[in-house]
């Protein structure tokens, strides 16, 4: 469980996200839906201790420095190991390699693999991540616009992965495809006027992503 409290984040000393109470279950995916700019980034990365924010964040009642190795985040500008082959990084992040599963998600074959990861294009080093994640089964996973540039085949690899890491793990998701993750999300959180809020019965009311987002964002 996540459990954060009074939670606030300012940037370039203007508030971006304020006074944010929420209570994470331990396993599902959690949508995160709001318009460009109203934070959805800024609080994965708050929440991640990647950024400075007062208030809060506790991990089944500790602090995230204690569980970070529990923890797996995925955005365009975390690095990999770039000198290092996919494999590699592979190894060094999951600590151990299960070539059966790498061959059953077809997503990099081994030629790919075994070049340096400075060769990899966007999508690429997007597909490398999705196979780290699976691998690691990390106890909470935290991806932010991972869909962009990817291919329907991949999409529907990723699909499948995330519900089953699902079953096991804490997922928070932000992102702009809402037809991609329409089908299979357990929880929705509301971004905006700088609040976070949980859509309660989100999935037992329909679960319709289109109708939410033009329900709370009926101004574009």
């Amino acid at each position: 469980m996540i459990t954060i409290k009074n939670l606030y984040v300012n940037y370039k000393n203007k508030p971006v996200i304020e006074n944010v109470n929420l209570s994470l279950k331990n396993t599902g995916l959690y949508f995160i839906l709001g318009k460009n700019g109203t934070g959805k980034t800024t609080f994965i990365k708050a929440i991640s201790s990647l950024i400075d924010f007062e208030g809060s964040v506790l991990y089944d009642e500790d602090v995230i420095n204690n569980k970070r190795h529990d923890l797996f985040v995925i955005f365009d500008d975390i690095p990999l190991y770039c000198n290092l082959t996919g494999m590699q990084n592979i190894d060094l992040l999951c600590g151990k390699t299960n070539n059966n599963a790498i061959e059953k998600l077809n997503l990099l074959n081994t030629d790919k693999l075994c070049q340096r990861v400075t060769t990899y294009s966007l999508g690429e080093k997007r597909k490398l991540y999705l196979i780290i994640a699976y691998l690691k089964r990390p106890k909470y996973l935290f991806i932010d616009e991972l869909t962009n540039g990817l291919d329907f085949d991949t999409l529907k690899v990723m699909k499948s992965i995330l519900i089953e890491l699902s079953k096991d793990t804490l997922i928070i998701a932000a992102g702009h495809n809402l037809h991609f993750y329409q089908d299979f999300i357990q929880h929705l959180l509301i971004v905006k006027n700088k609040k976070i809020i949980l859509n309660e019965n989100f999935v037992e009311k329909g679960g319709d992503l289109i109708y939410e987002y033009e329900k709370y964002f009926d101004d574009i």
